[in-house]
């Protein structure tokens, strides 16, 4: 098993993930973090295939991403990913985003969940796989925090997830709702 994978050479100028201004947005950056996930998840042996042979599904439950630097037409970055060891439920995976520079312009945490497809019930992460052989000891420094919703919100818009919304890994591409955004610090 691999404990990481890294996609190389990625070109923000071939893809459709850039913002009018020319750079990689927040959706875009969330695809790739996404894709790159599925990547390593398919090659740990637990990708969306074969949790289905198994009757289970993965849930994104959080998401942090802090960016240094947005990179822009023409530019390339590298992505790395691993994952931290499982806590009951949830386990974290981790990315690390570099430019051609091999800085660190981003970094990213997200929390998972598994599902049993018929009854919804979540299982202990800790039971699925033998962790000791794919979880890496490092660490971005983040954590998927729990969002607080205490207070008085008005309702601004009702959204209805829509089957264009569906991919063929059957999940939405929504995530960019459950993400914290904000700004790495210049010395970090």
């Amino acid at each position: 098993h691999t404990r990481y994978i890294s996609v190389t050479g990625v070109q923000t100028c071939a893809l459709p993930i850039l913002t009018p201004l020319g750079r990689l947005g927040l959706y875009g950056a969330l695809n790739l973090l996404q894709e790159t996930a599925w990547m390593h998840a398919d090659h740990l042996g637990f990708g969306m295939e074969d949790m289905q042979r198994e009757g289970l599904f993965w849930v994104l439950t959080r998401q942090h991403l802090e960016m240094k630097d947005w990179p822009k037409f023409g530019e390339k970055i590298h992505i790395q990913t691993w994952l931290r060891r499982p806590e009951g439920a949830f386990f974290a995976r981790e990315f690390e985003i570099r430019n051609e520079q091999d800085e660190v312009i981003g970094k990213c945490i997200t929390s998972w969940l598994a599902l049993e497809q018929g009854s919804k019930k979540i299982l202990p992460v800790t039971n699925l796989r033998p962790w000791d052989e794919i979880v890496a000891d490092r660490s971005t420094g983040l954590e998927a925090a729990k969002i607080s919703v205490a207070g008085d919100y008005e309702k601004l818009v009702k959204y209805r997830v829509r089957n264009s919304d569906l991919e063929d890994r059957k999940s939405t591409r929504l995530n960019s709702s459950h993400t914290d955004i904000s700004r790495m610090p210049s010395s970090a």
